[in-house]
């Protein structure tokens, strides 16, 4: 970029021109971001947010839209997962509440009768296809992902000097919190 700059096709240009300045600054910006922050995961999504804003020259409200659009398409097949499994386990429901039931009048519970009630749930569980974990794998995916956007956006007007003026209508400030609760 500063050979660009240099060139003689640009050298009737000064250096201090707004579009020119603001170009240098903004991979200046984008370029101390990539220095001051390491590869945990809110500092790659800081990184993400930044990039989406200067590449597509968009605000950085507009970029975190963008990178959380994004990353739900990419937990979409996750989430097709999960519903399938709840789906699954809801077939499964009535059956169990019927084997509860009868486990619940048995008089005498012993360890015999403790181990029969639990082959008899694993052959339900294996006749609807149902494994116990499966509904809880799309929670479990999603809440690192979040908590990291929760820290990266929390963190990114340290980074990111645009940050502070990024936003859109009452939210003007995106590194100060919401004063409305509205978000």
């Amino acid at each position: 970029l500063i050979s660009i700059y240099s060139s003689p096709n640009h050298s009737s240009r000064k250096s201090s021109s707004l579009p020119q300045a603001d170009a240098i600054s903004h991979i200046s910006v984008a370029e101390n971001v990539a220095k001051q922050l390491t590869y945990s995961p809110p500092d790659i999504l800081v990184q993400a947010i930044d990039q989406v804003s200067s590449i597509g020259e968009v605000p950085y409200w507009g970029a975190i839209v963008a990178v959380t659009l994004g990353i739900r398409s990419l937990l979409f097949p996750a989430f097709v997962f999960q519903n399938r499994a709840v789906h699954r386990f809801s077939k499964l429901k009535p059956a169990l509440e019927i084997l509860n039931k009868q486990r619940q009048n048995l008089s005498n519970r012993n360890a015999k009768s403790n181990a029969e009630f639990a082959q008899e749930v694993k052959a339900l569980c294996e006749h609807y296809e149902v494994k116990p974990w499966h509904p809880i794998v799309f929670p479990l995916l999603q809440m690192p992902i979040f908590i990291s956007f929760y820290i990266g956006i929390s963190r990114m007007g340290d980074y990111c000097p645009g940050f502070h003026t990024g936003g859109l209508s009452w939210a003007s400030d995106l590194s100060s919190p919401d004063p409305t609760f509205i978000l």
